[in-house]
């Protein structure tokens, strides 16, 4: 049975509004959207053809905006036309998984979506990554052709002869830029040639610039069209799941079509040629699913920006007036600390949405009285992994729980289950959160084995991505993530869960950040020890220890039992974060290791963050 197929139970139920208790089989969250929106059919189409339907009727739209350069549906379309014809004149083919390597940058969406109208794959890495971990992914997927940041020239030299790559395009973030801003940055780059800070690329019959590969398809006359075909992969995107091993992701053609049908429906008010922020990586599902194929189907006007530093976060939204933005906590706790942006009417934030990682309880009340005492609307939250092609749930204007992550998409059913029995929980009981609808992916490339741990039939017949995350269901149909199965200790016959004390911490004003790390400990199994960042007023003032007193005593006070309260609490300037923004609890529990020489193996990775 399909994913998304409604059964004639369900059907019944829902006609009759008729509650069973398993939300997999009610769908509570359909209370809050038309009829139409869960029984929609997911258009048969690729990708680009697609989203092209979608705006053919908005040329003169500008779709991209890039360091002051606009860019309408009209140039839009012609770009992929010739980086078609480009890169059918370097010899890639239907089904040739073409490796990228780059930034927020118009090329990156040109390549994007021209490699889907020729049914050609991109495989999504971060530019970041470390050589052993570029030649990996490009043998995995037998690349012959990488297109590349110019910064990664240093990182793919040495292992270019381990590789089968026939051709390397190198992409600048400066080949879009406007004419006067592309000659001060290239004398910039000649400078910083000179120093050693930028690599002084060898162009060769391998090595070819963006230009010299767009020139080269200026002779190709003959365009096959290529067909649409169900299911097959339209990108890949990487992960570590929830084994850590990384694992390209294949997101489908209905997968990144089925986001934007449903996203439609959501009461946020995503509406045509609202200005988008795009601050996301291309190289996560969160930014090619959401920061590409969904800003341009909807029309919205997206301000790419290659480099995000959080620092700048609040100057990047006040400065393109962002009326939507998608982004992980610590951008916005960055944010409310700017002066600017405190001082700033906010009447255009009509969609900022945070993702990407746990908001704190304690933090969403505060951004929440910070946008609307600025003329702002709440913040809104989404949940999501890159196996279900990064966004499951929202919340919107009409029902945004503080604590919730918002209430799943039309045609995504959530549910809890339990982890020994598989037995689907009802209301308000914790367990497993599994996803199924038409966004979960394809699989894993080559890994069976990884894939049937993630995606497994349920009694339902309908397949079902299991998400490593512990939550629950509410009646209304908000979902509740509380925490990563993973991540959860076991303490003296207890299980400890990690955001039941980050809440507790959060909630004293001079906290900026914190993240809860279970450590090996011999009587107890594992201690819970927090990592805390005070807000800068706080900071250098001497008053850590009465901090924790202070922050022990709210522990004691609470109705919590003793095995949540923390074995120890230690302040830092910063917490380490991924190449997505979330924090990495790896690396803290790593540091403490080490700082009290508790000596264990690193762990095995391929790239920065």
């Amino acid at each position: 049975m399909k994913d998304n197929e409604i059964t004639m139970e369900e059907k019944e139920n829902k006609e009759k509004k008729k509650f069973t208790g398993k939300p997999s089989i009610d769908h509570p969250h359909w209370q809050w959207y038309p009829e139409e929106s869960y029984l929609t059919e997911v258009p048969k189409l690729k990708a680009y053809d697609y989203m092209k339907q979608r705006n053919e009727a908005y040329l003169n739209d500008v779709v991209l905006r890039y360091f002051g350069r606009k860019i309408t549906y009209r140039e839009f379309f012609k770009k992929i036309d010739e980086t078609e014809k480009a890169l059918l004149s370097l010899g890639v083919k239907e089904n040739d998984i073409v490796t990228v390597m780059g930034v927020n940058s118009p090329e990156i969406v040109y390549l994007f979506y021209a490699l889907n109208k020729m049914n050609a794959i991109p495989n999504m890495i971060d530019p970041r990554t470390k050589p052993v971990g570029i030649k990996m992914y490009l043998n995995e997927v037998q690349s012959r052709h990488l297109f590349m940041l110019n910064m990664c020239y240093s990182a793919v030299t040495p292992i270019i002869k381990e590789t089968g790559l026939k051709k390397v395009v190198v992409l600048s973030p400066n080949d879009s830029l406007p004419l006067g801003v592309k000659q001060i940055k290239a004398l910039k780059d000649h400078q910083d040639k000179k120093k050693g800070e930028l690599p002084n690329i060898k162009y060769n019959d391998i090595f070819l610039s963006w230009s010299t590969f767009i020139r080269g398809g200026r002779k190709t006359i003959y365009v096959p069209t290529a067909p649409y075909r169900e299911n097959t992969t339209a990108c890949i995107v990487h992960t570590g799941g929830t084994t850590g091993t990384p694992k390209g992701v294949e997101l489908t053609n209905e997968n990144l079509n089925a986001m934007v049908e449903n996203l439609d429906y959501v009461h946020t008010d995503l509406k045509r040629h609202r200005r988008f922020l795009n601050v996301l990586v291309p190289f996560v599902a969160y930014g090619a699913v959401n920061g590409i194929h969904t800003a341009v189907s909807k029309g919205w006007e997206s301000t790419l920006i290659p480099k995000m530093d959080q620092a700048k976060f609040a100057e990047l939204l006040l400065k393109h007036k962002a009326e939507i933005c998608l982004g992980v906590p610590g951008y916005f706790d960055s944010a409310m600390e700017d002066k600017a942006f405190q001082e700033a009417d906010l009447g255009q934030a009509v969609s900022y949405i945070v993702g990407g990682d746990a908001l704190k309880q304690e933090k969403e009340f505060r951004l929440d009285d910070f946008l609307v005492s600025r003329g702002g609307r709440v913040i809104k939250k989404g949940y999501g992994l890159t196996e279900c092609a990064a966004a499951a749930t929202v919340s919107s204007d009409i029902i945004n729980s503080i604590g919730s992550v918002g209430i799943p998409l039309p045609q995504i059913t959530i549910s809890a289950f339990d982890l020994d029995t598989g037995e689907e929980k009802s209301y308000g009981e914790s367990g497993e959160l599994c996803i199924t609808g038409p966004t979960v992916m394809k699989g894993y490339y080559n890994q069976p084995e990884e894939t049937s741990l993630m995606l497994k039939k349920h009694e339902d017949g309908k397949i079902w991505l299991h998400s490593g995350d512990w939550g629950y269901v509410a009646k209304d149909g908000q979902v509740f993530v509380t925490d990563r199965i993973k991540d959860i200790s076991p303490r003296s016959g207890y299980k400890v869960y990690p955001s039941v004390i980050e809440n507790v911490v959060s909630q004293k004003p001079y906290i900026q950040n914190c993240a809860c790390v279970g450590i090996p400990s011999a009587e107890e199994g594992q201690a819970p020890v927090v990592f805390a960042v005070l807000e800068e007023k706080y900071r250098d003032q001497g008053l850590e220890n009465m901090m924790k007193e202070e922050i022990m005593t709210a522990f004691q006070e609470s109705y919590l039992p003793d095995y949540n309260y923390p074995y120890d609490i230690l302040f830092r300037d910063s917490l380490p974060i991924t190449s997505v923004g979330k924090i990495d609890k790896k690396v803290l529990k790593q540091q403490y290791l080490e700082e009290h020489g508790i000596i264990t193996e690193k762990p095995k990775v391929f790239s920065k963050g």
